[in-house]
């Protein structure tokens, strides 16, 4: 199965990486995999991903699910694991860089109002300033759940149509 939101084929090789914490980065997780997948036809594709956990091992056949060229999920069809990265490891709502675009609006605000002797400019200044950041972590969230919900439903498809390991039910 070559969809273009699914690549399937063994792990040829599999690598952690922790990554030290830095203080702006999108996510709180600091593990990285370098999985190297080999599909029937002999090509080759890595996937960067950003998990805490990985449900395969080398020699193990998997099937990654794609939103675009990035990887959001990952089915094992030798064991019957599934992990949806989307839902496992989700931006965080709330990033360190977020205040600096309301800040910058009330320093420019101020700057305004200075510059015209006017307040008038905080009516609409400080309101944009106190909204963005909740409207912000509001579509981050409605993101997140959207990429989950597309993940999860391509690995359910992905289930339906490839199964599971023949002995899954022993």
């Amino acid at each position: 199965m070559q969809d273009s939101d699914v690549f399937t084929g063994r792990v040829v090789e599999i690598r952690r990486y922790v990554v030290p914490l830095q203080p702006y980065a999108p996510t709180d997780n600091r593990e990285r995999w370098d999985l190297w997948v080999k599909a029937a036809d002999g090509t080759e594709r890595q996937f960067v991903i950003t998990s805490r956990t990985m449900p395969a091992r080398r020699g193990h056949r998997v099937a990654v699910a794609l939103d675009g060229p990035e990887p959001v999920g990952i089915v094992n069809l030798t064991t019957g694991g599934r992990l949806n990265f989307a839902q496992s490891s989700p931006t965080a709502l709330f990033q360190p860089r977020d205040v600096i675009g309301p800040v910058a609006l009330l320093f420019v605000s101020v700057l305004i109002a200075a510059a015209n002797d006017t307040s008038g400019v905080f009516l609409l200044a400080v309101p944009l300033a106190v909204l963005y950041i909740p409207l912000l972590m509001t579509a981050r969230g409605l993101t997140n759940a959207a990429t989950a919900a597309r993940a999860e439903d391509i690995l359910d498809r992905i289930e339906r149509e490839l199964g599971g390991p023949p002995d899954r039910h022993r």
